[in-house]
Parts: structure tokens; sequence; C-alpha cells
């Protein structure tokens, strides 16, 4: 049950009308809402609030203004575009592109649900389109007062299951810049020296280590990504674990070992993306992307945006029948307004409804593992086909929560190692003092 900032039917900066509650995450929440214009103009849109809470919060106002300044210099079709940004009685609102569709995170829940993992031809185009918009910001550039050109990269650093979109017109696209950094002086991060801040799992492990965030961080964040993506399963199980492998420098499983089936070269591209060891590891986005496509050229299935599109129309039906899309729901249902904003209760997970097993169909040839298209999810069937009910035992895939660190690297990272510290999954971001973390060890 969310406590929401606003609620449906409000009109937000005079002219969008909030229709539904899309998502909420730690900071903020994302509405579905319309565009009212004159003689009965409308655009649907995206509108994302600070959560009331955070919204007197010097800190997440300085971030959620980064955000809007970062995305409005970017212009990239595997970027969401950013519309408006403004600020009424309730805090900032900033408007950006509404696509609809699934997440990353999503897909993978789906898929885990009903037992099944992504075509090696899928997951390669999806990630290839996350490179692509990564790429774009990377080498982002800004016109001056003077009318020259400056070099403006961006660093996405929050590259997650949670934040690449996949749209029902077949587009992947990359969002949520809220913890990005500009590697330039107009526009400076505003994450003070010292804090470490994104999503522990999906960490370079050099950022551990004090190194600045630069492209080929985002590259190892993409691998992990497409990592859990083709296996349907969190690399790393727990933080504890992440910071026991990143500070050893550890390799991850090869993604070979749970995808025996993977073309070699794709396996290999994503091995090369986790390396730890930034001299080994892809160069640039741009060069991860090549790698991908070149996999591509050697997969018979086509990856073409109608068929993508075709792909995600069908997953968007069954993610909103299957347990985790009710599960989904359920945790957006909007409260009742009040000051005054209890502990979040843990939801119950909805009960799918039982449905028959049924009998697949024997495809033209005979050929019954191939009654799907090429690009197929495997075991989600495409217009109307049938197939066997969801594996509702299968264990919840969660993502992590936001972590921030704080770290005198020689004496902390030893006791982080050691000390049971209790990583609150609710919490929007943790910060670990070394002070406190002395105080524990005593």
């Amino acid at each position: 049950m969310h406590h929401a900032v606003s609620r449906p039917g409000d009109v937000i900066g005079g002219r969008y009308r909030l229709i539904e509650l899309a998502g909420a995450g730690g900071m903020a929440e994302v509405w579905r809402a319309e565009l009212e214009g004159i003689e009965g103009f409308r655009r649907t849109v995206a509108v994302k609030r600070i959560l009331k809470h955070l919204s007197v919060s010097k800190e997440h106002r300085q971030m959620f203004v980064q955000e809007a300044k970062l995305t409005a210099t970017l212009d990239h079709p595997n970027i969401v575009h950013v519309y408006d940004f403004g600020e009424d009685n309730a805090g900032l609102f900033l408007v950006l592109e509404w696509v609809e569709g699934l997440t990353a995170r999503d897909l993978i829940q789906l898929l885990n649900e009903y037992g099944q993992k992504p075509s090696a031809a899928l997951a390669t185009a999806i990630g290839i389109e996350v490179l692509k918009g990564l790429e774009a910001a990377h080498e982002n550039s800004i016109t001056l007062e003077d009318g020259t050109e400056q070099n403006a990269p961006i660093i996405h650093r929050d590259v997650s299951p949670s934040n690449v979109l996949l749209s029902v017109r077949g587009v992947t696209k990359l969002a949520d810049f809220g913890l990005a950094r500009a590697m330039h002086s107009s526009i400076s991060s505003m994450t003070p020296a010292g804090i470490v801040k994104g999503k522990l799992a999906y960490m370079a492990p050099e950022i551990l280590r004090g190194k600045p965030a630069s492209g080929q961080t985002d590259v190892y964040s993409t691998g992990v990504l497409l990592w859990e993506l083709l296996s349907c399963k969190r690399l790393f199980q727990g933080e504890g674990e992440v910071i026991t492998a990143l500070m050893q420098n550890k390799r991850p499983a090869s993604i070979a070992s749970h995808r025996p089936d993977l073309p070699a070269a794709l396996s290999a591209a994503v091995d090369r993306a986790l390396d730890p060891d930034v001299e080994t590891r892809f160069k640039s986005a741009g060069e991860f992307a090549r790698a991908l496509s070149d996999v591509l050229r050697t997969v018979p299935e086509r990856t073409d945006r109608a068929r993508l599109a075709k792909e995600m129309r069908n997953a968007l039906v069954y993610w909103k029948k299957s347990a985790a899309g009710q599960r989904a729901a359920q945790e957006r249902a909007i409260a009742p307004a009040t000051d005054a904003i209890p502990a979040p209760k843990p939801v119950a997970p909805a009960k799918p409804t039982a449905t028959p097993a049924a009998k697949p169909e024997e495809a033209p040839g005979g050929d019954a593992s191939k009654i799907f298209l090429d690009l197929s999810l495997s075991g989600i069937p495409l217009q109307g086909r049938t197939t066997s009910p969801p594996r509702v035992e299968e264990k919840r895939v969660e993502e992590p929560s936001a972590i921030s660190l704080e770290l005198d690297l020689e004496t902390a990272v030893p006791l982080v190692e050691t000390l049971p510290i209790d990583f609150d999954a609710s919490e929007a971001s943790v910060t670990f003092e070394l002070a406190s973390i002395k105080k524990k060890a005593e």
C-alpha cells in the first residue's frame, strides 16, 4: 500500500491530469498522466514526483533537479525523453515520455514464474539498445552560450533491471538518471566526496576502491543486467556476498555455467563485460554493443522492431495475469492520505488463478519445441497458444535496494566484510559512516 504525494484526478502544473500510479521506488513515484491542451488535445506522459517524506530533504531535491537537467541534455531513441520540469504546492515534478510495456525486472520475474528463460537473440537485442543509450550518454555534448560545443559525458551509475524499459513498440529505453554523474563542469554531481551511490549488486568493483565512475562502470553494470536477464537469477545473493566479491576482485561465474545453450560469442562478451580488471573489460559501451551485434549476425532469429514489439505486447498481457504482476498492482495501491506515514507493511503475494495444464500445439514440421516465434519467451504463448501453468513454487527474484556507502577503504572495508550489518531494503538509501561502524565493532 503506497502513500502517494498526489491523487488520481489531480492536475499538475495546470495541464497534467494524473490517471493512475504506475510505480513507486525509494525516492519517487511515477504516474501515468495526460497532457491536456486546447481543442481536446491529449498526450499520455509520465509524471515523476519525490516522495512526500523526502520532499523536505535538500539532498533529494538537488538530486531531482540534477536528474531533470541531465536528462534534458540527452536526445536518443533508447533514452526516456524529458518534456517538462516544474514545481507546485506538493513539490517538484518531472514530466517524461510514457513508455507502455514492462521493465527488464518485470520480464525476469515473469519468466521466472513460468520457469522459462529468454532466447539468446531477445536478450542480446535488449542489451544492444541499452548500450546504444549509454553510448549516447557517454558521448553527450552541450552547446554553450557562445555557440560552441562542449563534451558533456554523463555516466548513468544505476543501470539495473528496474531502469530498463521494454516498450510494446519494440524499443528498449534507459530510464532514471537520478544517480547520473555529469563529467563536466556545467552540471556537477551532487554526490559528496567519499560517498558511493547506486545499487550495490550492479556496481563495478573499482568503485568500492575509490575510483571515479566512468563509461566502463556502466559497461560492468550492463554485464550484470544481461547475466541476470539470460539466467533469470541474481548474480549475487545478498549484499554481503556482493561486497566480498567486489573487494576481492572475484570474477563472477560465467553465464555459460547457467546457459550452456548460448552462442559462445555471447557468453564471452558477457564475461568480458564483467571482468573486474578494467584493462580487460570492454573499453566503452559502443565496443560492447558491437560485440553483441556480431553475435546477432550468427543467430538466425529476427530482431527487428516489429518482432520485439509483438513479444513485449504478449509479455505485458501475461504479466498482468501473473502472480508477480498482481503483486505489483497491490503494491501500487494508494492508501488514504495522511500526514503521518506509517512503516510499510509486507504485502502477501497474490495467488494466481489455477489453470489446467494444456498440451503444447505442434508446430509445422512436427517439432513441439518450435511452436513459438523465433524470439519467443519460450513458455509464454503467442496469439492464444496454450502452455503449462505458471510454476508458482519458483522463488521470488528481488532486486536489491539502492545502497550508499561512506567508506575509509583501508579501515572500513574489513569491518564491512566481517560485521553482521543489516541492509534495510525498505529504505531509499543507507549510509554507513566510519564512526558508526567502529562503534559496532567495539
